[in-house]
């Protein structure tokens, strides 16, 4: 059975970069920490799932290499631009593709491995955050427009996709939801599970 593609969207670690809404509350050392684990977790997930995988590491600007991960810059563009051509290049190379957020609390292995076996039967899946946006997003292929003209970074965002997926496909499959690690409250939580820097 031929792999699928599955891509972590990560930027480029680089102090003061990354992270600048936590940056200001944490500063941006813990700020640089905290993106970099939240991406190795992310990478770890990835690295777990049992069943073909072809893993991806989807930056913006250069990327240090990472030992068995293949590199792909994302492209210019806005956020939906930007994943659609990853998912597009994945698609084309592998039975399907996966977009995985890199700033996820907890990602979570099994919920790849669902998305994964939605592929392979052909249809999408969706994992949301708490916060309105997603953190996973597999499909078989990609239609026109997918994700052009979204609401991105709003409380509607993983609503809008959903939609535009039932639009193709007569099922979605939803994955476990978690929460971004965006702003000090989120880090506490995050911190409070044992979880990333001290």
């Amino acid at each position: 059975m031929q792999p699928v593609v599955v891509a972590v969207f990560a930027k480029r670690p680089v102090l003061g970069r990354v992270k600048t809404r936590l940056a200001a509350d944490v500063g941006p050392e813990v700020a640089l920490e905290t993106a970099i684990a939240l991406r190795d977790a992310t990478m770890a997930a990835v690295r777990t799932v049992p069943r073909g995988v072809r893993p991806v590491l989807a930056t913006v600007g250069p990327h240090p290499r990472m030992s068995g991960w293949e590199v792909w810059g994302q492209g210019s563009g806005d956020l939906g631009e930007r994943i659609a051509r990853i998912l597009r290049r994945g698609c084309r190379v592998g039975a399907g593709a996966v977009a995985l957020g890199a700033d996820t609390a907890v990602p979570d292995p099994e919920a790849i491995a669902a998305a994964i076996d939605a592929i392979h039967r052909g249809v999408p899946a969706l994992g949301r955050v708490e916060d309105g946006g997603f953190w996973l997003l597999a499909v078989p292929n990609v239609p026109r427009a997918l994700l052009t003209r979204l609401p991105w970074s709003a409380p509607t965002t993983a609503d809008a996709v959903h939609a535009r997926l039932c639009a193709v496909w007569p099922e979605v499959v939803s994955v476990r939801s978690t929460f971004d690690v965006d702003t000090v409250e989120d880090w506490r939580r995050w911190r409070a599970r044992g979880a990333g820097p001290c």
